[in-house]
């Protein structure tokens, strides 16, 4: 019966082993990026705000409002920071808050609430670990 007792300890072997290769890719998978900076600046047609990670991350856009728009970075935590956003009278970004928060899932998200001058959709886009919000100017704006 020496032989049966091993047939048994291969496979919880097996197991164990494929344990030990998919823990350590788990673990590596949640480390967290962090918010480096956000910047503002104006070109002719438009104010862009120039949000930074350490590392390209996943985010969600969103408007809940015709005056707030929305960004969650996932898995980026808000702290230290340099925020060099500076209000323009030329765009209507009219102010930024950044907060640390949960996601539904219990995800970290750095959340960054643009609140805007007056009712407009800005475009997003992003580049590697940046990620540009592009509000127009209108004229009224554009003569300030």
């Amino acid at each position: 019966m020496p032989g049966r007792s091993i047939h048994w300890k291969l496979p919880v072997l097996g197991a164990l082993l494929a344990l030990g290769v998919i823990v350590p890719l788990r673990a590596s998978g949640t480390d967290m990026a962090v918010l480096k900076r956000i910047t503002s600046r104006v070109d002719d047609r438009a104010g862009v705000l120039s949000i930074e990670a350490s590392d390209p991350v996943p985010y969600v856009a969103s408007q809940p409002d015709p005056r707030t728009f929305v960004i969650e970075m996932r898995d980026v935590v808000a702290v230290g920071f340099a925020d060099n956003f500076k209000i323009d009278p030329r765009v209507p970004i009219a102010g930024v808050h950044v907060e640390n928060a949960r996601a539904f899932d219990g995800a970290t998200v750095a959340r960054i609430s643009v609140e805007l001058a007056q009712p407009i959709r800005p475009r997003v886009r992003s580049s590697r670990n940046v990620i540009y919000v592009e509000a127009d100017r209108s004229t009224r704006w554009r003569q300030a």
